[in-house]
């Protein structure tokens, strides 16, 4: 048998929990010779003595393989690194305005745990190139393994809203750029769902526009798939993405998406999304407008989008990990 610990950050109250979802699923699919551990953080992810905490407890629950699945990259500085993995879905951190603590976040979150750990995975092309960029991790040391979906995640028949269509915009994040999604959708006959906290100049945009809208603070599982259910079209036309979850989500529920020509969201899309320039706001204007009036290129994206969700399902995303566990066990 062999144990893999699976190093976890601290979850808090009302945080996102996509990291978690997407390694329980993966520890649930592993094969029964492969014991997976799960091993939460004591403590959040806040100033240097808690941090250190964090390392001294990871460093006393290690296995046969540690696994420390994002966020608290750091953690990998107290293990045993020749049966370490490390996974970077994202280098959102670097954008921190702060030109020294962005320094320390890129030293300490990325460039020494990605020299220690024996193998670095990412979620995306994107990402790898970001941390090719911001580290001195040799190429040969990442391996791209994309995030897998909830089988949860099913076709829900739903006819489209022709005359007032809900679009469903998951996030507020600044680099969610719902600013140009509201002028975009500014005075079309639609109404916009925002999940994600409200945040000052959203409010402000929204107030201003010609856009009826709901906002939903934060979701359980059961109420995002009820969102996707609700919902006739999904938004995602960020500025940038470690991945971009929600164009799978909505290809596995049998809803066309609209997401962004850049970054890792074409890698997650392929061909089963519309994608534009998220800094267009014409162009996010005329793609919501295709989507609404255009039923047969509505649906032929839809149509790519069930076959695209078959490359993210459980037993695909895992049997990747397996190999790699495998492989650093026979010191591969």
């Amino acid at each position: 048998m062999t144990r893999v610990v699976f190093l976890n950050r601290k979850p808090r109250p009302a945080g996102n929990f996509s990291i978690e979802t997407i390694f329980r699923l993966v520890a649930a699919h592993l094969p029964a010779d492969i014991v997976p551990i799960w091993h939460e953080a004591p403590c959040y992810s806040n100033g240097v003595r808690q941090r250190l905490r964090n390392v001294l407890d990871a460093r006393r629950h290690q296995a046969d393989i540690n696994h420390v699945t994002g966020d608290t990259h750091y953690l990998a500085l107290g293990l045993s690194g020749r049966r370490t993995v490390l996974t970077v879905c994202d280098c959102v951190f670097l954008n921190h305005p702060n030109r020294i603590y962005r320094e320390f976040l890129r030293k300490f979150w990325l460039e020494y745990p990605a020299r220690r750990a024996a193998r670095v995975t990412v979620i995306s092309l994107a990402t790898r190139d970001d941390v090719l960029e911001n580290s001195r991790c040799p190429r040969d040391k990442i391996e791209v393994i994309y995030p897998c979906i909830s089988d949860r995640f099913v076709p829900s028949v739903r006819p489209f809203n022709r005359e007032c269509p809900q679009i469903l915009q998951l996030g507020t994040a600044p680099n969610k750029n719902v600013n140009r999604v509201v002028a975009a959708l500014d005075g079309l006959s639609c109404r916009l769902v925002l999940v994600g906290r409200m945040r000052p100049e959203i409010d402000e945009a929204l107030r201003a526009a010609r856009v009826p809208w709901t906002h939903v603070e934060s979701v359980s599982e059961d109420e995002i798939l009820r969102l996707y259910s609700e919902s006739d079209i999904v938004s995602l036309p960020s500025l940038s993405e470690g991945f971009g979850m929600p164009i799978v989500e909505a290809n596995a529920v049998g809803r066309a998406a609209l997401s962004s020509n850049c970054s890792s969201m074409p890698e997650a899309a392929g061909d089963a999304a519309h994608l534009v320039d998220p800094r267009d706001v014409q162009a996010l204007r005329a793609g919501f407008q295709r989507l609404i009036e255009d039923e047969t290129y509505r649906q032929d994206l839809i149509e790519r989008g069930l076959k695209n969700r078959e490359r993210f399902r459980p037993s695909v995303i895992t049997g990747q990990y397996v190999e790699l566990y495998r492989g650093l066990l026979e010191g591969r």
